[in-house]
């Protein structure tokens, strides 16, 4: 069985991996901004966390990165219901006579997006738990 700290590497790595698609998919698109930026700050939060988990050995890993600062805005992220805000903000911006034409558009590129968003806080809740499980058998 793999170290928790291994596993919790390799959550990472996958949480970053979505974390840029989602920052390609939204990138340089004016109503997704909020996404791009969620999705770079979750980049820079797990590389942050890779670097301190790099840096600690096994032994002290639970404890040294519990407390991270990059730690405590991944569980906040968990909460955030990011996709619904940027919908609701998309159809504020119109009157509904003028959506007819881009709502197809615009619904078919938040499913795509949506997708990869859950995706992501499903890793960020496994990488949450395995934390919180580790812990518990301390």
């Amino acid at each position: 069985m793999k170290s928790i700290k291994k596993r919790f590497k390799a959550e990472l790595a996958d949480i970053r991996h979505l974390a840029a698609e989602l920052a390609l998919l939204s990138g340089e698109i004016g109503v997704l901004r909020q996404l791009e930026t969620l999705a770079v700050t979750i980049i820079d939060a797990c590389d942050t966390l890779t670097a301190r988990a790099s840096e600690l050995k096994k032994t002290e890993f639970i404890a040294g990165i519990a407390n991270a600062e990059s730690l405590e805005l991944l569980r906040e992220t968990v909460d955030n219901d990011l996709i619904s805000s940027i919908e609701d903000g998309f159809f504020a911006q119109k009157p509904a006579a003028e959506q007819h034409g881009q709502d197809d558009l615009f619904q078919q590129l938040l499913a795509k997006l949506e997708w990869r968003y859950i995706s992501l806080l499903e890793h960020i809740q496994q990488l949450l738990g395995l934390l919180d499980d580790a812990d518990e058998d301390q």
